[in-house]
């Protein structure tokens, strides 16, 4: 996937600006919400703008991947669910929503989250996640 740069206050700006919407409408954008649609998960609890830890082992927030383009990451799960991660970014013409499959957990098969009597917690892998957002995006 192509990730192009942008100052990253301005790249900020427009993640909180995606929170304000979601907080309002429960939609982040039409395209980021058709971006996500790949699995089927609640946003009952997600990780915030401002929020410093993520649930379990999945990062949160702001992190660049090369200088001068960025990703940030949300974490988000119902109450009876396993979280998922995904990260948002800049396509160059629009922010953008991607779920990384490795180190993410899900029930791949019904491309759905797990319910938390599933068990699943202990195969969420940071380092795997990280990687897998690296190697799907170049400038």
């Amino acid at each position: 996937m192509k990730l192009e740069k942008m100052d990253k206050e301005v790249f900020l700006r427009n993640v909180e600006e995606l929170y304000k919407n979601f907080e309002r409408n429960w939609k982040w954008s039409d395209t980021i919400d058709r971006d996500l649609s790949v699995v089927d998960f609640d946003y009952e609890n997600y990780t915030g703008f401002n929020d410093k830890d993520g649930y379990f082992n999945y990062p949160v927030g702001l992190r660049t991947l090369f200088p001068g383009a960025h990703i940030f990451f949300v974490n988000a799960g119902g109450d009876w669910e396993v979280p998922i991660c995904f990260a948002f970014y800049w396509d160059g013409t629009e922010m953008r929503g991607y779920i990384p499959s490795e180190g993410n957990v899900w029930n791949k098969e019904l491309n759905r989250t797990w319910g938390n009597e599933n068990g699943g917690f202990y195969d969420i892998d940071e380092k795997k996640l990280i990687e897998s957002i690296e190697d799907n995006f170049s400038l």
